[in-house]
């Protein structure tokens, strides 16, 4: 209640006469994160050289009976592009491009994919794995591999951020972020404290106050939303009846690829698209 009546006492003049949009992508407000990008734009780590992330949650009959737009295209007319990519493992993409952003307010441009997609849930309209190869506008190669139909409730996220002199690793929805110099010297970003859990409100608040943008405005998204695009214009190969397994639990139905997870990670670990290394899902 008290942050509501700061916004009620302090800030109900400005909001009379400032026009600001805060997209609640709650990363790019940590503290930790916006630590790290502020390193990476001083030229702490030299320029970025390869980035690669794995991210995936279990999603089931419930999570697409939820609504009628989940897992879908398009709905009532409307394009919705519901996917792991776009709803939910969007964040950590999301924070990458922020990370590369060319200032403390921006997310780096995306100027191509190769993508490989693929539906192993029957019942939906839109892929629900997908690996994906980026090219950033600085020539930066950016792999995201993400899936719904796994084996495990919670996978990843796990990235690997190399630069010309420090490799940064993170693991978590939270990340915590560790690195080593080229010089074998060892940091993190522990003692960065991140922030309150709904610190993308307190500062919108602040952004009220004080006339500043916030950390993520649409600068900060449109990368994302190209992104998002790009990847939906390629095709959905639908994964081979022998590899998917339905699964039944007293909470719910979901379909699994079998060792997708570590089909993934494979990929990652050697910065390839499942078909260049002969994994065939479909």
């Amino acid at each position: 209640m008290q942050i509501f009546r700061q916004l009620s006492q302090k800030s109900a003049g400005a909001i009379r006469h400032l026009e600001l949009c805060g997209i609640g992508y709650q990363l790019n407000y940590r503290r930790d994160v916006q630590a790290l990008k502020r390193d990476i734009l001083l030229g702490r780590f030299g320029k970025a050289k390869h980035i690669a992330v794995y991210h995936g949650f279990r999603r089931g009959a419930a999570y697409y009976a939820r609504n009628n737009w989940a897992g879908r295209i398009t709905c009532q007319g409307r394009e919705v592009f519901d996917s792991p990519f776009t709803n939910a493992c969007a964040h950590h993409f999301q924070m990458l491009t922020f990370l590369l952003g060319p200032t403390m307010r921006t997310a780096c441009d995306i100027e191509s994919v190769q993508a490989e997609l693929y539906r192993a849930n029957p019942t939906i309209e839109n892929y629900d794995i997908a690996a994906l190869r980026f090219q950033t506008a600085q020539g930066l190669p950016l792999l995201y591999y993400t899936a719904h139909p796994i084996r495990t409730e919670f996978w990843g996220p796990v990235g690997v951020l190399e630069f010309e002199n420090a490799t940064i690793t993170y693991t978590r929805e939270k990340p915590v972020f560790r690195g080593v110099m080229a010089d074998g010297s060892a940091f993190d970003y522990s003692g960065v404290a991140p922030g309150a859990d709904m610190q993308k409100l307190m500062d919108a608040i602040q952004a009220v106050d004080s006339g500043d943008p916030p950390f993520c405005g649409v600068e900060a998204d449109l990368p994302h939303i190209h992104a998002v695009r790009l990847v939906q214009q390629n095709p959905i190969t639908p994964v081979r009846s022998e590899l998917v397994q339905p699964v039944h639990t007293d909470t719910d139905d979901f379909y699994c690829v079998k060792n997708l997870e570590q089909m993934l990670v494979h990929c990652a670990e050697n910065r390839a698209l499942p078909s260049e290394l002969g994994i065939q899902l479909g």
